[in-house]
């Protein structure tokens, strides 16, 4: 593969991990205003059913941005064999602190649904 179609791909796959990001970001970002505007309002039924949704799509999402900067990575290293003054970078120990990072905001924003439902009086 050519230098340019490496640096191609590794844009590529940055921006979809950029788009994913942002999708995650909402999806937190949904489940904290309905936990807070109507969390103690759900039925039992109603907050297992969102909190399912929840945790499948973001664990999805979470999982296809790391899978996009895994891909990274990887065109990264070919790029590196090819062009070694390349300044395309990407450190696998951000890998593992994104997947940190996607971990603890998901766990984090089960805490706040469980504290508002299981509210009470200081």
């Amino acid at each position: 593969m050519a230098e340019y179609e490496l640096a191609e791909l590794i844009v590529l796959h940055a921006e979809a991990a950029t788009d994913i990001f942002s999708i995650f970001l909402t999806i937190i970002s949904a489940y904290l205003i309905a936990a807070f505007v109507g969390g103690t309002r759900l039925a039992r039924s109603q907050a297992i059913i969102l909190n399912s949704m929840f945790v499948v799509s973001s664990l999805v999402s979470s999982y296809r941005c790391v899978e996009a900067l895994r891909y990274q990575l990887y065109y990264t290293e070919k790029l590196k064999l090819i062009a070694p003054d390349s300044p395309h970078t990407v450190s696998v120990a951000f890998l593992y602190v994104i997947s940190v990072v996607f971990l603890v905001a998901i766990l984090a924003s089960i805490k706040f649904m469980w504290d508002i439902r299981h509210h009470r009086a200081d």
